[in-house]
């Protein structure tokens, strides 16, 4: 049985220049950039924490090389375009595309303390070019589908592990989902995301982790997907806020966009790796007196 994390990452992204010169992604924290958008506070703000694998080569372009280099780079666009970006990879099963934790160059102080330590096995580490455009005029110009959509082609020009497309959902989100990808025999075939599955779900009033655990189980019924239940955040929110909703033979992927939809509150990417993690998603925003920051993105109350 496959067994894969459903990861919700919650991204309230926000740009403030610091007053100390810190250096986040290659960028200096001291000038705030050019396309970023000023606010005034109080609002809901967290400090700007690096990405990791970004290195900013000059202004608007980004080089990411991880593992998972398009779910880093879903997050830095989330970032610069103010938009939720979740990303779907596949299992990963072809030798060429998969290597030991141990052998990735991250944790080579690891092996070196551990020289044993092999680790897990999972996706090897790629790189991608991430061209942004630096003033608002030319992202709307260009629009976010089109400059997210040059990532995947520079991920497939570059024949990185798995072919991805851009699938673009409603009220502006979209979703990066693996669509070919090698398996243990080195041939490519087709892939289906655990969210492109047809559920349906008893219309009823529960939290919203209830009814991820009824999403998740209505998925794991159609095949051998054996998704986990969901990391959740932040802390108690999950559990807090009750919502009505059922599904008559819908596309999971959309009835989780409208679970995690809440007039008011905080917007959501997911993500479907076979790691755990959790991302709050935000836009890049200046605040006069702090500096650099994530600003939180919510949904109209109404």
């Amino acid at each position: 049985m496959k067994t894969v994390k459903v990861l919700f990452w919650l991204n309230f992204a926000i740009l403030i220049s610091s007053l100390a010169g810190e250096q986040i992604n290659g960028q200096s924290r001291r000038g705030a950039p050019p396309s970023a958008e000023r606010i005034e506070p109080p609002l809901p703000l967290r400090p700007l924490q690096p990405i990791d694998g970004v290195i900013m080569e000059v202004e608007g372009r980004f080089t990411v090389t991880d593992p998972r280099p398009l779910a880093r780079a879903a997050e830095l666009l989330e970032r610069k375009l103010g938009v939720p970006i979740s990303y779907e990879e596949p299992l990963w099963t072809s030798k060429g595309d998969i290597m030991a934790a141990a052998d990735l160059p991250q944790n080579r102080e690891l092996t070196i303390k551990y020289p044993n330590w092999r680790g897990p096995l999972g996706p090897r580490s790629s790189t991608v070019d991430v061209l942004i455009p630096t003033t608002e005029a030319e992202r709307k110009s260009l629009g976010a589908a089109r400059i997210i959509q040059s990532v995947l082609d520079n991920h497939r020009g570059r024949r990185n592990p798995g072919e991805f497309k851009l699938l673009q959902l409603s009220d502006g989100a979209f979703s990066i989902v693996c669509e070919r990808v090698e398996d243990a025999t080195g041939r490519v075939v087709e892939h289906t995301s655990p969210l492109d599955v047809r559920i349906s779900l008893p219309e009823q009033e529960r939290t919203i982790s209830q009814t991820l655990d009824v999403l998740v189980q209505a998925i794991n019924t159609t095949g051998s997907w054996g998704l986990e239940r969901p990391t959740i955040g932040p802390p108690g929110y999950f559990d807090g806020v009750r919502v009505r909703i059922g599904a008559r033979n819908e596309a999971a992927r959309d009835v989780l966009a409208r679970i995690v939809k809440i007039p008011g509150g905080p917007k959501f990417a997911w993500g479907i790796t076979s790691l755990a993690e959790l991302r709050r998603v935000g836009v890049e925003a200046i605040v006069p007196g702090i500096g650099i920051q994530l600003l939180e993105l919510h949904w109209p109350k109404q």
